[in-house]
């Protein structure tokens, strides 16, 4: 990989992250999570298990991989490497970040996150899973 190469690869890493905690943040505090609310247990593993099998069940055939990371089941239509690689830099490193500032306590709700290839794989996705169809690249 040569120099230019690795500044795009890093400028796209760099945005990825960005929407992902603006999308978090949007998310959590949607969804009720207050900053600073009275710590509880986390979300039983065995719940977000048993979402993430779900979703696998319904995927079956198709090339997507599902993951946890605590708190969120994360969905991609990636190799498992790269989705976990992206679930551990990115989607792991923005909820630490905003819990550490703004939240004592996960969600209450299991949630997912899907983290799609690229563009093309956005928009189709999204219309297939959530009939959706973004008019922007980061709706």
């Amino acid at each position: 990989m040569n120099l230019a190469q690795t500044k795009e690869r890093s400028a796209g890493r760099t945005g990825t992250r960005v929407i992902v905690g603006v999308a978090l943040s949007l998310m959590l505090a949607c969804l009720g999570v207050r900053p600073f609310a009275a710590a509880e247990l986390p979300r039983a593993v065995e719940d977000l298990q048993e979402h993430a099998e779900q979703l696998r069940t319904k995927l079956k055939g198709r090339p997507f991989t599902v993951l946890i990371e605590t708190p969120f089941v994360i969905v991609g239509d990636e190799p498992e490497p790269t989705v976990r690689e992206r679930a551990q830099s990115t989607v792991r490193v923005m909820v630490d970040l905003l819990k550490q500032d703004y939240f004592a306590r996960d969600p209450e709700k299991i949630l997912e996150i899907w983290l799609f290839k690229d563009e093309l794989s956005y928009r189709k996705h999204a219309k297939e899973f959530f009939n959706d169809e973004p008019d922007t690249p980061y709706d």
